[in-house]
């Protein structure tokens, strides 16, 4: 199927036959090799910021090294090394949502801890209502796959009207590096050591709440249902705020939750 890889990819993929996978709602196809990882994305800014991002970070933070990044017929193609351990939302992590919610927190702070300076990538909210805009006028911000009640009679009436609320309340903005999409098929683990962050097309400068609010949607729907094939269903959640040492902002939640059905 993926016969027609730029050549350059060839002396660190061989002839080796890829999995192909499926985690995730991402329009790029992700192709899991012994040794690597290759990222094909429609060509375009978040995949260039993904690459420049993990370049940045390495030393910083555990995120794969970039082997190779380039751009051909369309298409970006990012081959990465690939991570060690698990998804956070393994059955095996799930076992004990306590201890997962804890070291999720402090792989949180671990984000807010990397010093600013020289960040390559702006994500304030500036930048994010620009591109959310862009996704509605184009069409690509859907009202399928998203959380419940942010369409229809409980909700917005359409994508352009949400847009419009989140301009109109947009928060004050605690600006830390923050990972952009902090849910739980991009946290990996080996027992309790962190082994890496997957999928930075949306890191940078941000509102830290912005990890906090993705974090906490990402453990309702693993642990709580959505995703979960036995959902646990003790709302342990809500325990990050106390692991993060921090007051729970109902607001902020549900501000940045909301921006996200827009991409």
């Amino acid at each position: 199927m993926y016969t027609d890889l730029p050549e350059q990819l060839n002396k660190w993929l061989g002839s080796h036959c890829p999995e192909e996978d499926s985690v995730g709602l991402s329009v790029s196809s992700v192709l899991l090799y012994p040794k690597h990882v290759l990222k094909i994305s429609p060509s375009g800014e978040q995949s260039r910021t993904e690459a420049s991002m993990m370049r940045w970070l390495k030393g910083k933070l555990p995120v794969p090294e970039v082997i190779e990044y380039l751009s051909q017929d369309g298409k970006d193609y990012l081959l990465m090394e690939r991570l060690s351990g698990e998804m956070s939302c393994s059955p095996e992590m799930e076992k004990d949502p306590e201890k997962l919610v804890s070291l999720l927190a402090s792989a949180l702070k671990m984000w807010w801890s990397v010093d600013p300076a020289g960040c390559p990538s702006d994500q304030t909210l500036d930048i994010k209502l620009k591109y959310a805009e862009e996704n509605v006028l184009s069409g690509y911000a859907s009202t399928e796959n998203v959380q419940p009640d942010t369409y229809g009679p409980n909700g917005f009436e359409s994508p352009g009207h949400l847009l419009e609320w989140l301009k109109e309340n947009r928060p004050e903005e605690d600006l830390v590096v923050t990972h952009g999409d902090f849910c739980l098929p991009n946290i990996y683990f080996s027992g309790d050591v962190l082994t890496g962050f997957l999928d930075l097309s949306r890191s940078g400068i941000s509102d830290r709440w912005k990890d906090i609010a993705l974090c906490w949607r990402s453990l309702q729907d693993n642990l709580n249902g959505r995703y979960a094939s036995v959902p646990i269903k003790d709302h342990y959640e809500d325990l990050l705020f106390e692991y993060l040492g921090v007051e729970k902002d109902e607001k902020k939640l549900r501000y940045y939750i909301l921006l996200d059905e827009l991409f």
